[in-house]
């Protein structure tokens, strides 16, 4: 999505800083929330959340890098679905 703002009091750049901001402080109450409803076994899933925020872009995203947590994420094995990172929104 893009949104163009056009504003006499302040540049276009101080506006971008300012959503880029607010996006990376809204990624962290996330990455907060979805550690809180992370299940934890060794605690390497919880710790392995994290998100980044292009400037740029305007553009955020949260999740993990660990191979395993698309199986904790959509369930295996027997194991239920648990969206942490889904819950996470919730904040």
């Amino acid at each position: 999505m893009r949104v163009d703002i056009k504003t006499n009091y302040l540049e276009e750049s101080e506006i971008k800083s300012a959503i880029a901001d607010e996006l990376a402080n809204l990624s962290q109450q996330v990455e907060a929330k979805a550690k809180t409803e992370c299940p934890v076994k060794t605690g390497a899933l919880k710790s392995d959340i994290g998100y980044e925020v292009d400037r740029e872009l305007l553009e955020a995203k949260i999740g993990n890098n660990l191979d395993y947590s698309v199986f904790v994420l959509l369930g295996a094995k027997g194991k239920p679905p648990n969206n942490y990172l889904l819950k996470g929104l919730n904040i």
